[in-house]
Formats: structure tokens, C-alpha cells, sequence
């Protein structure tokens, strides 16, 4: 589940954030993790199975990203942007959050859903032959018990998240 990190400042503006890393890939893929059993750990599942009702660059990894890494690489993407629950202290639940790849990769912070990410992106760098752009967007959860149904905080936050990505592909 969660990369546990200091606290990291919410994204003030999030259209405007998401415009500008897209307006400067040619070929974006976006991987959504998560465990759907694990209340609002479920949140990038959530997002990623909405998502694929509209585009067809959205990856559902559920719990172990690197199990997809041949299927990564031959996408053959420039930008990366990954989804997944997050607990970061000093965060309120529902706060999306983008996470610096270089606070990711030097953080030593393992999760339940994938290998320590430096090492997974060295890979996926490495099959592709370029380094590719990445933009890890947190949101802070409030519930991970078994069984659970997302909070009413990560559920807003996912019809945020979901607005954003409809607004902008639906871009001329």
C-alpha cells in the first residue's frame, strides 16, 4: 500500500500541473496501483477502471507494478504517470500530492506494490534505452482495513482526479 515519507505539499493547482506535464509528452502511460480489499488503497483501481472507458493509456498494475514491466516498455512512453494511495504524515485524507521520482528512489520506502522504485524504473529505463519522464501523484488515505469501501475524503478526491483527466483529454 502506502509509502510512508515526510509530508509532502498538496498540488495547488492540479489541472493546470497535469496540462503542462502533458502538453510536453508525445506518448504518456498511466499506471494506476492498488489493492482493491484494502478500503482506500482501492482508490487507483478505482481511477484506472474509470479511466479505461475513455483512453486506452492506462494501466491497471494492482499490487505489483513490475509484473507489467514488458508491457511498459513496449508502450514505449516518454511520461509516466503513476497513481496510488499514499500515507504520508501531516497529509488529511483525500489530499492528492504529487511525490518528486527522486524523494521516491532515495527513500528506500518499499510497499506491498512493487519493488523499491528506483531499482523498478532502472529497469523499465534500461529495456527502453531513454530515461523517461515520471510524475508519481499520492493520494493520502484515510482507511486501509479489509473489506472497506473508500472514504468519503478519497472519494472526492478520485471524482477530482477523474474531472482533470477528462477535462484534458477531451482537449482539442
Amino acid at each position: 500500500m502506502a509509502i510512508e515519507m515526510e509530508s509532502r505539499e498538496p498540488i495547488a493547482n492540479l489541472e493546470e500541473f497535469m496540462r503542462e506535464q502533458l502538453e510536453q509528452s508525445e506518448k504518456n502511460l498511466i499506471i494506476c496501483i492498488g489493492n482493491e480489499i484494502r478500503g482506500d488503497d482501492a482508490v487507483a483501481i478505482k481511477i484506472g477502471i474509470k479511466l479505461t472507458e475513455s483512453i486506452d493509456n492506462v494501466m491497471i498494475v494492482h499490487n505489483v507494478p513490475s509484473n507489467f514491466t514488458g508491457k511498459i516498455v513496449k508502450s514505449q512512453p516518454d511520461l509516466l504517470i503513476f497513481i496510488d494511495a499514499v500515507d504520508i504524515d501531516g497529509l488529511e485524507a483525500g489530499t492528492i500530492t504529487q511525490i518528486p521520482r527522486s524523494n521516491i528512489a532515495s527513500s528506500g520506502s518499499m510497499t506491498t506494490h512493487y519493488q523499491e522504485f528506483g531499482d523498478f524504473m532502472e529497469i523499465i529505463e534500461r529495456e527502453l534505452g531513454y530515461e523517461v519522464n515520471v510524475i508519481f501523484l499520492g493520494i493520502q488515505v484515510k482507511e486501509i482495513e479489509l473489506m472497506q469501501s473508500l472514504s468519503p475524503e478519497v472519494e472526492k478526491a478520485m471524482d477530482k482526479l477523474l474531472t482533470v483527466f477528462q477535462n484534458l483529454i477531451s482537449l482539442p
